[in-house]
């Protein structure tokens, strides 16, 4: 009887330490003072809730939940529809706050850096989360207090019901549920024991910009124990592993944009593609077997303001060979197009045109420090000649009028950490039906070129073209035979005609305008051509005439371009008699030029102003030595 006595005072007393407990917690639930005692820092933390109970010690349940907490750097908050806890009592008195389990619902989560002035703050409010606590540049918080740091654990979460992941300017939305356990200790050590996030159905925005929909799948990852104010965003990588695997439909430009960082001639189109994947990543870097595949769809890239599209696939794979791994991105077009720009007519079409970047360099979040990027052109046709004739000043009186034939092309450029960038590689055609306009008159034959390309300043477009050597052969005009009718040789202004022109010195810089600087060497059946720039033959004098029947001129001089404007310096050619010199500027509109012929004693220099030439035959050699453009 005395025992159940006791027994009966026992339970009563628990009863009744309960009914106080209860009652307490209540009371200090919403009058505020829960609140106030988290928010002795205003400056460093903000908790609020719509409500609040604890049925049991050390079990607390919270309804709309909304934390957030500021460091020197970082701004972050938590939404919670509901979460319940279980807070372990004895760590409480070593200032270690350890929630055994916590259990969420609805869960709205947000992460950003601090801006460092007002004027960055309005530039990057709009694409952050909203975190109304705190402003996004403001003071630093006060010097952190002497009294010894807590430590919060939580082993055990688990998280259903989560609507938003927004970390910088990335953000998650859609139906997820997260599980795992983490640990900051001493205001500087994190640590993530393991982490599991499944995308049951989302969308992905990146700056504000649709970047995947449609998302399933799973992330497992971890964490090595770090100091994250030492080692933050990207820079924590190497502490992490993890598993993810995704599918869905993806905008890859952003992604290609920021893994190619090193290479901003090449861009891709972004155009929505369906994609599966599966990337294993072990202290910040790609595992072998990792992958990102795409289905087949119709794509545009973008090399140095050409724009190749059509249907291609584009594949991201980890692969390891006898030396090691690496990565590969690889696209490759069945037919595609061609356009310079983003509009007009293609001016190439074919198929087989390959693009692959590969890297030994397997971190996750960094950019490739060893890429090399390799580009074919395939088998490759020239659709239109006429669609490169704005290259050409229209003062020249030459107009590519058209053509078809073969192209080929290939491009190896390698991206160096901190460095332009270099690069090799080669284009050539060959034209069988090349069509010129000359002064009105059309002239057709065959057209071949090549074109050794090389650079050491990627990042500045800027390229050698040296050794450029171009090929005209078999031009006739209207009413003669083609070359293949005549016997022999070509003779001077008659059947077949033929030239040749060669650089020893060509800098390229492909930029808007496009500029071209060197020297060349030509090679011609006769010297009509050149002297056809500058006068017809019912003005010249007859020895003059007589010229224009000399075979085989060969001449050496100097070129400057910026398009569409070319300027020709030091243009000269000398034989057994006779030989000229010349300079020569054709305008978008006007031409402009000297010209010195000499034959034995006799000389003629010819000024051009536009339509007006002005002839000089006494003094000539005198006058062109003086003369300037």
């Amino acid at each position: 009887m005395k025992i159940r006595r006791s027994a009966l005072y026992l339970l009563a007393g628990l009863l009744l330490g309960e009914l106080f407990y209860v009652g307490a917690f209540e009371w200090v639930a919403r009058s505020g003072r829960l609140e106030r005692w988290v928010n002795r820092r205003p400056d460093k933390v903000h908790f609020a809730f719509r409500e609040a109970h604890s049925w049991f010690p050390f079990r607390v349940a919270l309804e709309g939940l909304d934390l957030a907490v500021q460091t020197p750097h970082l701004q972050w908050r938590l939404q919670c529809d509901e979460v319940t806890g279980w807070i372990a009592p004895a760590p409480l008195l070593a200032r270690r706050l350890r929630v055994e389990s916590a259990i969420a619902t609805g869960v709205e989560f947000g992460l950003r850096r601090r801006a460092d002035s007002p004027q960055e703050a309005a530039g990057r409010a709009a694409l952050l989360p909203p975190i109304p606590a705190f402003p996004l540049a403001g003071t630093p918080p006060p010097p952190r207090p002497l009294r010894p740091a807590w430590n919060f654990e939580f082993p055990r979460v688990r998280a259903t019901g989560v609507r938003r992941l927004w970390i910088e300017q990335a953000r998650l939305t859609g139906a997820m549920r997260a599980e795992g356990g983490f640990a900051i200790r001493r205001r500087t050590e994190a640590e993530v024991e393991r982490g599991r996030l499944e995308i049951i159905g989302g969308g992905l925005e990146l700056a504000g910009k649709p970047l995947a929909t449609r998302l399933s799948g799973a992330l497992d990852f971890s964490t090595a124990a770090y100091r994250h104010r030492e080692h933050r965003g990207l820079d924590a990588l190497p502490f992490v592993d993890s598993a993810l695997t995704l599918s869905g439909e993806v905008f890859p430009g952003p992604l290609l944009a920021s893994y190619l960082a090193r290479a901003p001639w090449l861009e891709f189109a972004d155009l929505q593609t369906t994609f599966d994947a599966a990337l294993e990543m072990r202290q910040g870097k790609l595992v072998e077997g990792s992958y990102l595949h795409t289905e087949k769809t119709e794509r545009t890239v973008r090399i140095f303001g050409f724009e190749a599209s059509g249907q291609a696939l584009l594949n991201f794979d980890v692969h390891r060979d006898a030396t090691g791994g690496h990565a590969e991105l690889a696209v490759g077009f069945d037919d595609f197009e061609l356009r310079r720009g983003t509009a007009g007519a293609a001016v190439v079409g074919g198929s087989g045109l390959s693009l692959l970047a590969s890297t030994r360099d397997l971190r996750a979040g960094g950019l490739p420090d060893d890429a090399t990027i390799r580009i074919g052109l395939g088998e490759g046709r020239l659709l239109d000649l006429a669609g490169f004739s704005d290259l050409l000043p229209r003062s020249a009186g030459l107009e590519l009028a058209g053509g078809r034939g073969e192209v080929r092309g290939e491009f190896e450029a390698a991206l160096g950490q901190g460095e332009a960038g270099s690069a090799r590689g080669s284009v050539s055609a060959r034209i069988t039906d090349a069509a010129l306009i000359s002064n009105g008159v059309r002239f057709t034959g065959a057209l071949a070129f090549d074109v050794p390309v090389t650079s050491q300043d990627l990042r500045g477009r800027r390229f050698d073209l040296a050794g450029t050597r171009i090929e005209l052969d078999g031009f006739t005009g209207p009413g003669e035979p083609r070359v293949a009718e005549t016997k022999g040789r070509a003779v001077p202004g008659g059947p077949g005609w033929r030239g040749t022109i060669e650089t020893q010195v060509a800098a390229f810089h492909l930029v808007e305008p496009a500029t071209a600087e060197g020297r060349f060497t030509l090679q011609l059946s006769d010297s009509a051509p050149l002297v056809a720039l500058y006068a017809t033959r019912k003005d010249l004098p007859r020895w003059v005439e007589r010229l224009l029947e000399e075979p085989d001129v060969r001449a050496t001089g100097a070129f400057t371009y910026s398009k569409p404007e070319l300027r020709i310096e030091k243009l000269r050619a000398r034989f057994e008699h006779w030989g000229f010199e010349a300079d020569l500027e054709l305008g978008k509109d006007r031409k402009r030029g000297l010209l010195l012929l000499e034959w034995r004693k006799l000389a003629l220099g010819v000024r051009i102003e536009g339509e007006k030439r002005d002839f000089k035959l006494t003094g000539a050699r005198e006058w062109f030595a003086r003369e300037k453009l």
